[in-house]
């Protein structure tokens, strides 16, 4: 009998969760640690770009993130969308965690079945006593076993030095107000060479990116409710309250302030 390495597969941290959107929503996480993460769409479609590669899925189908990439998801619903996700890293050893060998990538529910039922399990199950959170992780295995013969290798996605260099820059001083002349001077390129080569990897322009960030930014200033739009619009440096609204919407698709409601009202 051959010989099973169970340690490659043993969790250092797990979680579940539920998202439910009316109509859209849009994800930036081009920024902060992202765990490994399998996701189940139970309802609408999303299209996932990420240097260089667009990635669409619909409904039934998985999504697999492996942890530390940078991209971004644009969800349409109709009417609604909602996803189920596990969150997971494997332990660290002598050898790479297995979980960060796979490639971003989409799974057809052609290739597995629809998983639903079990992802309402483990997101179920996982929140209450120590054998029903064992019902969970058992579930999830058994996920993991489903997916992994599924699951292809390829070289790591990553951004080119200057682009790398560029994102640094903006993720640094998001809250300046820049020039993008600086931006390029900094990374030793002309701006039009900047521009091409940063909508090349990364889908968008410099400015989008930091404004991105400072809506992230703003998205955390609305859960705590502790500022009016103005101030959050002040404290993140846009021009103005009607430019601030403007971005806010193009980004998430929703005004700040019906953003504020519906993270009311999920809660």
């Amino acid at each position: 009998m051959d010989r099973v390495c169970t340690s490659r597969f043993l969790l250092s941290s797990f979680s579940s969760t539920h998202s439910f959107y009316p109509h859209k929503h849009f994800c930036d996480a081009r920024t902060g640690k992202q765990k490994t993460s399998i996701t189940y769409i139970a309802e609408g479609n999303v299209t996932i770009k990420t240097a260089g590669r667009e990635i669409p899925a619909k409904a039934g189908d998985l999504i697999y993130l492996p942890d530390g990439m940078k991209y971004t998801s644009a969800w349409t619903g109709d009417p609604n969308v909602e996803f189920y996700s596990v969150h997971f890293d494997f332990s660290h050893l002598r050898e790479t965690r297995i979980d960060r060998t796979f490639e971003i990538q989409s799974i057809s529910k052609d290739q597995t079945g629809d998983l639903g039922e079990l992802f309402r399990s483990i997101l179920e199950n996982y929140g209450k006593d120590d054998s029903e959170r064992l019902l969970a992780l058992s579930n999830f295995y058994l996920l993991w076993s489903k997916i992994l013969p599924l699951l292809y290798t390829s070289e790591k996605i990553s951004f080119s030095p200057q682009i790398t260099a560029a994102l640094e820059f903006i993720e640094a001083k998001y809250l300046d107000n820049f020039p993008v002349s600086e931006l390029a001077k900094h990374c030793h390129l002309s701006e039009s060479r900047l521009y091409h080569k940063f909508s090349d990897e990364m889908h968008c322009s410099p400015i989008h990116y930091r404004n991105s960030l400072r809506i992230q930014k703003a998205i955390e200033y609305l859960r705590d409710g502790n500022y009016s739009i103005s101030e959050i619009s002040d404290k993140l440096n846009f021009n103005s309250v009607i430019y601030f609204r403007k971005i806010f919407k193009s980004m998430t698709g929703f005004a700040p302030m019906e953003y504020k409601k519906i993270r009311r009202e999920q809660k």
